[in-house]
């Protein structure tokens, strides 16, 4: 992979952040963070030894039980309160990922963003 290309895993990340209704990709806090309406459902991040992560808001009541989980998920540092970090690799259940990332989005974007978006599911 050449500097200019991108690395497949952040691109399937950023392909199902963007797939949301109203979602844009900005990189005002210095890696991509996807938001809707100006507000940030999930950030991409890169580790000092090359590892992918995604950031996001966990489901009320979800946290907990998925930082039970242990790896791939983890509690970030910084973040707000309730958000949890995936581990992206090529062991990623891409099913899970879209399913969380889709609970973030709905806990971060107005309701009539959500309504419509799943009306258009």
């Amino acid at each position: 992979m050449t500097e200019t290309e991108e690395h497949p895993i952040l691109t399937r990340a950023r392909d199902l952040c963007l797939g949301f209704l109203d979602s844009i990709e900005d990189d005002r806090d210095g890696h991509p963070t996807f938001r809707v309406r100006e507000k940030a459902f999930a950030c991409a991040v890169t580790g000092a030894d090359g590892e992918i992560s995604l950031l996001m808001q966990a489901a009320a009541g979800e946290q907990d039980s998925l930082l039970a989980e242990g790896p791939p998920f983890f509690l970030p540092k910084g973040c707000a309160k309730g958000w949890i970090g995936i581990t992206l690799d090529d062991d990623t259940d891409w099913d899970e990922a879209e399913e969380l990332l889709g609970d973030s989005y709905r806990a971060i974007a107005p309701k009539s963003v959500v309504r419509k978006h799943d009306g258009l599911r």
